[in-house]
């Protein structure tokens, strides 16, 4: 049996609720459901209804704007932020990225 729906308000980072706004679009899930469905899961579970990580294993597709904001940005760079970018990969992420080129 639902329960009676209540209004609620949230305050979330404008970047974070547009970026998670534009994921839940693709997947047909509005950001209101979401946060329904997660809340539901952590009260079924009583824990959280997810494993926070920092791991991102599946990159997001840019917008258009972020593309280009994003080429700009490249376009920008000097040899020597390029050499002191490359400088600051670690071993691990020189091999992952090793692997992604060679898939």
């Amino acid at each position: 049996m639902a329960g009676t729906k209540e209004r609620t308000t949230l305050t979330i980072d404008a970047k974070t609720k547009e970026e998670a706004a534009a994921i839940l679009d693709e997947l047909g899930m509005s950001l209101s459901t979401f946060v329904d469905v997660s809340l539901k899961q952590l009260v079924r579970n009583q824990g959280m209804p997810f494993r926070p990580t920092l791991d991102v294993r599946t990159p997001r597709r840019l917008n258009r704007e972020e593309a280009l904001r994003e080429m700009a940005r490249l376009d920008a760079l000097t040899p020597a932020d390029v050499q002191a970018g490359l400088a600051s990969i670690t071993p691990d992420d020189e091999r992952r990225l090793l692997e992604e080129r060679d898939v």
